[in-house]
């Protein structure tokens, strides 16, 4: 062999490629250096605080828009719709359930008889 072997290329250290945690697996530089079990990890934390935090958001908002509401005095005004819905909603109904009109019969019966 030739005593002046000439490597071409990068190389990389062991210690960049590792987790930045330090557990022992290998990192990703798109994982910002972490292991994809650390990378899990911290990324479920995260997600879980955001979940909270939007929670805790919307709860808040509700309150001030229910405080903004009463304070209007338009409470009594505001009509039901579910009771406009139920009279909408039964001729429907029964016009489904109830027999073909008995023009239909006239019409099918030049083809059966």
């Amino acid at each position: 062999m030739n005593p002046q072997v000439v490597r071409r290329g990068f190389s990389v250290q062991q210690s960049d490629l590792m987790c930045k945690r330090g557990c022992g697996f290998y990192g990703n530089a798109v994982w910002q250096g972490l292991c994809s079990r650390c990378w899990r990890e911290e990324n479920q934390c995260t997600r879980t605080k955001q979940i909270e935090d939007d929670r805790a958001l919307a709860e808040r908002l509700q309150r001030e828009e229910e405080a903004a509401y009463a304070s209007s005095g338009r409470e009594e005004a505001r009509p039901r719709p579910e009771s406009s819905k139920t009279h909408s909603t039964v001729p429907i109904v029964k016009r489904l359930f109830t027999s073909a009109p008995k023009y239909r019969s006239k019409v099918w019966k030049h083809y059966y008889f």
